[in-house]
């Protein structure tokens, strides 16, 4: 499976997610130089703006699915 790139601004992504209907909060993690996006379902994303790279990991949920259909070609 192809990695998930994202190459917009930090509000921009913020707004992508929260169009997902998902809520939670955003952290900004220094040591790995990523923001993580955390939501009250479990879910947590997790971006790395140097690189775009856009992962997921914990409880599954909607976000994902609904984050990646934006995306879709």
């Amino acid at each position: 499976m192809m990695k998930m790139k994202f190459h917009g601004s930090y509000p921009h992504l913020q707004k992508c997610v929260y169009a997902c209907n998902t809520f939670g909060d955003w952290y900004w993690l220094s040591v790995g130089r990523l923001f993580q996006f955390r939501s009250i379902d479990g879910e947590i994303l997790n971006w790395w703006p140097s690189t775009g790279t856009v992962s997921f990991q914990g409880r599954p949920g909607p976000l994902k699915a609904r984050f990646c259909a934006m995306f879709a070609n």
